[in-house]
């Protein structure tokens, strides 16, 4: 989570999708904290660290390890489509956070 930050309702909110949206927004209770995080389709949503400004999907096509796992990261539209593979993203080949054997 130093990258990925979850998107959560705040006390006394209910998650409400804009007419533009598609699927299904909902929210989990997350276990680490009690938090309400985001749901779209079932699936958690966060926001990515680099994007920081409207319209940036930094975190689009990102490349990540966690718990033995390997996984891509896909950014989400306003429309509520997967955002296409030319829109911005990180690869292997390029990782900001890649810092020589040690990492992120």
């Amino acid at each position: 989570l130093s990258f990925w930050f979850p998107v959560t309702e705040g006390n006394g909110a209910a998650a409400r999708a804009a007419s533009t949206i598609t699927g299904a927004l909902g929210s989990i209770k997350r276990s680490d904290d009690g938090s309400r995080q985001l749901t779209y389709n079932g699936q958690p949503l966060y926001t990515f660290r680099l994007d920081n400004a409207p319209g940036q999907a930094h975190g689009n096509n990102f490349s990540d390890q966690f718990g033995g796992q390997t996984f891509t990261w896909h950014a989400v539209t306003p429309g509520g489509r997967v955002a296409t593979p030319g829109q911005p993203g990180s690869s292997a080949s390029y990782n900001p956070y890649q810092r020589g054997s040690s990492g992120y």
